[in-house]
């Protein structure tokens, strides 16, 4: 259990069999659960990729101690999942339940009843608004301490009120000091939890102690300590994006690249586990880069990296049976690329795979003729053979009728080298960056077996692989079993090949 537990968060290399991630979880909680009650809070699950939220409806479900699962999310949750179960809806406070809060924020000082009516209704039942007008207030001198009280400084009757909390957390930027801003701006970046060390990285050396600056922060109630002393949180994610938009493109872009490469630096033996948070950093560099300026070579350099990073992220993803991840982490690595660059093709291959894992078969065939098109463009022979078995295995299963085993074996046995036995071919390279045997049922990458893998396994199209990079993929003649994997899926769609397909 600790061991797979401890490669899913990241603390090993060795990712976990993705059936096993469930089960191992729910025993850390139960044994953590094991002692007295234990309470596990999830925020923000309205951005969780189905593959968290999956786990979290089996927690639910099947732990067997008391455990108390809260997650907390925008309504938004309820599209994509309309039978969450035990969902309770938090409704706008009432104009009542408001001005009890806002009394209470202001510690009962003396503010006219006309101040704090207007700061109710521009909140419109937002506790957060509330909590950010009176804190504005405090920053502003109107309410301040005499003693052991908070009082009213000025007359408040005629309070100006900022029409959105967007406005309200700009109004309160601004008047920070400018140390205090460049802080709050460079942490921003780096998102919505940060490091100490990091921000330091990135404030101009002149700016002053790092950590002078920060305590002012936590002291207006803009960010907060987490864990250990090192560790910060903005208190409110909307404070963090008011913060990063008050930075320029061209700042943005160096300040990513930046951060990016600090957490490689510093990550050391464990820097893979961070190719996903570098990547994006590096991916949100290259965007605002080439936003002002031309596609450059400091754009190509900075695409180039991403692209890998986050290739190899999705493959990992992909290993620990992390499905919708892993197609969203490839495609934006392609989309950092050219079309003639040369791991195109490996990654459409992998791409193309992922999505028949989830049956999404229209993503999947246009990914494999891509790939097989951007191979032969590059003149990758050994890659564009790869990619013609995959799109063939794609036909096989889904459209079997269609596919011209006679011309697939012929182009086998012409293309092949050093052959040991007819209709093999051996001795080639996967594309550079590959993840592995793609139609493999036993994979080296540690891949699960795709859900076409029982008809591969009968003989009509099959793929082994001794290494990272090494394949071995036959073609042979099965007559039958097209007829029995099409009873097994979907009938293909009207946009699939009606052609013969050769391989």
């Amino acid at each position: 259990m600790a061991e797979h537990v401890g490669g899913l968060v990241g603390l090993t290399e060795r990712q976990p069999p993705p059936g096993e991630v469930p089960p191992s979880v729910r025993a850390l909680v139960e044994r953590l659960a094991a002692k007295r009650p234990l309470v596990v809070v999830v925020d923000d699950i309205h951005w969780a990729e189905s593959t968290l939220l999956e786990l979290l409806e089996y927690l639910g479900a099947r732990a067997a101690a008391p455990v108390l699962l809260l997650c907390v999310s925008r309504p938004e949750l309820l599209d994509r999942r309309s039978e969450w179960p035990g969902v309770v809806r938090l409704q706008p406070l009432s104009t009542e339940e408001s001005v009890r809060l806002v009394r209470a924020l202001l510690h009962e000082a003396g503010v006219p009843e006309q101040a704090v009516e207007r700061i109710c209704a521009a909140a419109g039942g937002n506790p957060l608004f509330c909590e950010q007008m009176v804190a504005m207030l405090i920053d502003e001198g109107r309410i301040g301490r005499e003693g052991d009280r908070w009082v009213a400084r000025g007359d408040l009757s005629s309070l100006g009120v900022p029409a959105t909390l967007h406005a309200l957390i700009a109004a309160r930027l601004d008047g920070l000091e400018p140390a205090e801003r460049t802080t709050l701006a460079r942490a921003a970046v780096v998102g919505e939890e940060f490091a100490k060390n990091v921000v330091r990285e990135l404030l101009p050396a002149d700016l002053g102690a790092v950590e002078s600056l920060l305590a002012a922060l936590v002291r207006k109630e803009l960010v907060a300590p987490v864990r250990d002393g090192d560790r910060f949180a903005f208190r409110h994610l909307v404070i963090r994006d008011v913060a990063y938009e008050t930075l320029t493109k061209e700042d943005r872009a160096d300040l990513h690249e930046r951060v990016g490469d600090w957490i490689e630096l510093t990550a050391a033996s464990g820097a893979s586990t961070y190719d996903e948070i570098v990547g994006y950093h590096l991916e949100q560099a290259y965007r605002y880069h080439v936003a002002l300026h031309a596609f450059d070579d400091q754009a190509r350099r900075l695409a180039g990296r991403a692209c890998g990073l986050l290739a190899e992220a999705g493959r990992r993803a992909y290993r620990r049976g992390d499905v919708p991840a892993t197609i969203a982490l490839l495609a934006r690595a392609l989309d950092l690329i050219e079309k003639d660059e040369p791991r195109r093709p490996a990654l459409l291959v992998d791409l193309g795979r992922a999505a028949m894992g989830v049956f999404r078969l229209h993503e999947a065939e246009a990914a494999f003729t891509e790939a097989v098109e951007a191979a032969a463009t590059a003149g990758e022979e050994g890659a564009e053979l790869i990619a013609q078995v995959a799109l063939l295995s794609y036909r096989v299963v889904i459209e079997p009728e269609a596919v011209d085993f006679d011309a697939a074996l012929e182009q086998a046995r012409s293309r092949s080298t050093g052959t040991r036995e007819p209709g093999t071919i051996s001795g080639l390279r996967a594309p550079t960056g590959s993840s592995g045997g793609f139609i493999s049922v036993a994979a080296s990458s540690g891949s699960p077996p795709p859900p076409w893998s029982k008809a591969s396994r009968r003989g009509a199209v099959s793929a082994t692989s001794s290494s990272e990079s090494t394949y071995r993929i036959s073609l042979s003649r099965w007559p039958e079993a097209p007829r029995r994997a099409r009873t097994r899926w979907p009938a293909a769609s009207s946009s699939s090949s009606s052609r013969g397909a050769t391989a």
